[in-house]
């Protein structure tokens, strides 16, 4: 749904809406069988006024301005955030995982999800993450793939080395692509297939591929210009928690988060949609 100023002209589309034959967005048409047919909330809107009279149904895209986000944005709903981009304009989507997005000044500003409502601030936390990685192409390809995977619903978990001396602290030398011995067999083994990704960068990578190789099991680890040593590895942390620590109540995943950010900055993505930073085992922000 996108929220105009005017009151009952669509301004993108001349067709007037006449008042006598207006009828309000509201409950009963949503219980309309035929409703999420016509308005998907991903390509499709009900277009309606600040009364609150559906003026239309429109594909999104057509709203959205031929610029560029000045916020990343998950690259299903950048359409939605240009629609709102330089107007006033807001746009409130119900996702296919039953997340309600609210987008407004071309980015997406507030999130309900897990029973509560969430403000994103998603600059703000964008530039921290930038800052502790120290290469802006590497965390802007990084940003935009945990929120691209957030929003599919799948977990990743991205770490970021200060050193490369500490990779042996963190990553066992079999999953390290660097040392990965190739069998001398015609069978292929894993360290054939992890083989061709030696001495590639995450930001040379299709988009596509990246994704694709953070949604393995394990961590995607790199160093700070972005060359990856380990896919899909098992980070150790057989070192003892700090008294009064997390690590020894929260998740797998999250566990080796925490052990990670004594190395680098990282990023996890959970199932649920939660994107978690952490630096210095602190964890920094949650979106």
């Amino acid at each position: 749904m996108t929220r105009i100023g005017r009151i009952h002209t669509d301004p993108i589309r001349a067709n007037e809406v006449i008042p006598s034959h207006e009828y309000k967005y509201s409950q009963a048409l949503t219980g309309i069988k035929s409703f999420y047919r016509l308005c998907d909330g991903l390509h499709t809107l009900f277009l309606v006024n600040r009364a609150g009279a559906v003026l239309d149904i429109v594909e999104v895209s057509r709203y959205a301005r031929p610029a560029e986000l000045e916020v990343l944005c998950s690259n299903t709903y950048q359409a939605h955030a240009l629609s709102t981009m330089g107007n006033r304009n807001i746009c409130v989507v119900l996702s296919p995982s039953h997340e309600i997005k609210i987008f407004a000044q071309g980015v997406q500003a507030f999130s309900f999800r897990n029973a509560r409502w969430h403000l994103l601030d998603i600059k703000a936390k964008y530039e921290m993450w930038a800052e502790a990685v120290g290469n802006a192409a590497l965390a802007k390809r990084l940003f935009q793939t945990a929120l691209d995977l957030a929003d599919a619903r799948e977990g990743a978990l991205f770490v970021v080395l200060g050193t490369t001396e500490s990779l042996s602290q963190l990553v066992a030398t079999g999953d390290q692509l660097d040392t990965m011995r190739l069998s001398g067999t015609d069978v292929p083994t894993r360290a054939q297939l992890m083989h061709m990704l030696r001495g590639k960068s995450a930001t040379e990578l299709d988009p596509a591929v990246l994704s694709g190789l953070a949604r393995t099991d394990g961590a995607t680890v790199m160093d700070a210009t972005g060359r990856l040593l380990a896919v899909g590895a098992i980070l150790l942390h057989t070192e003892p928690p700090e008294p009064h620590s997390n690590l020894v109540v929260e998740g797998a995943r999250t566990t080796a988060a925490m052990a990670a950010g004594r190395y680098g900055a990282v990023l996890k993505v959970s199932e649920d949609g939660l994107i978690t930073f952490y630096d210095q085992q602190e964890r920094i922000w949650d979106i």
